[in-house]
């Protein structure tokens, strides 16, 4: 997964100082908040889930915003006096999310889909895309090159994936474990097949 994060992260070509959004704080979420941190980016993390926001603080974000708040457009605006965000990113979220997210976006800002967010058709502006200039780019696999970044990432310790596991669990545990991460009560659960 962080080597899918890393591919997406070199495909948006963010610069030092540039706002992100990350729509989703889950794990996907939080390992690309790392990562654009890394390249210089100042970040705001959205979720429905507090806790959740609570981890990406810890994690660097410079901006947390819950989900159920309202007026994300007038905090944007605040925090990028006027500008809109250079990015967001997709993580999760739905239609409405897609819609509304085009608001948020800066003109010659990107729109990046880098999560299966609906089966259903989301109705765009096509015409609000090319009159802002917005650019909308979706990742999906790694390529070697980003599973090796990623590698590299991981042994020196510049992303932290300890702080995403939220349960040890025994396998005679494992309904368990899905049923809290389907809750939304975990972020990762690890199964030891033998007592931990």
């Amino acid at each position: 997964p962080l080597s899918c994060c890393v591919k997406n992260v070199r495909r948006a070509k963010i610069l030092p100082g540039d706002w992100v959004c990350i729509v989703g704080m889950g794990s996907i979420g939080l390992m690309m908040l790392q990562l654009l941190k890394l390249e210089g980016a100042k970040v705001l993390a959205l979720d429905l889930l507090e806790e959740r926001l609570e981890l990406a603080k810890k994690l660097g974000t410079d901006e947390v915003y819950l989900g159920k708040q309202v007026n994300l457009q007038k905090h944007i605006e605040k925090l990028t006096e006027g500008r809109g965000v250079d990015l967001v990113v997709l993580t999760a979220g739905n239609q409405k999310i897609v819609q509304d997210s085009i608001n948020w976006i800066r003109d010659g800002g990107s729109l990046n889909l880098f999560a299966s967010l609906s089966d259903e058709p989301v109705p765009l502006s096509i015409d609000q895309l090319y009159h802002r200039e917005i650019n909308l780019f979706s990742s999906y696999s790694p390529s070697p090159e980003d599973l090796i970044k990623a590698y590299d990432l991981l042994i020196h310790k510049k992303v932290n994936v300890q702080a995403l596991i939220t349960h040890h669990l025994k396998l005679e545990e494992l309904t368990l474990g899905i049923q809290k991460i389907n809750a939304s009560e975990a972020m990762k659960v690890i199964i030891h097949p033998h007592d931990i």
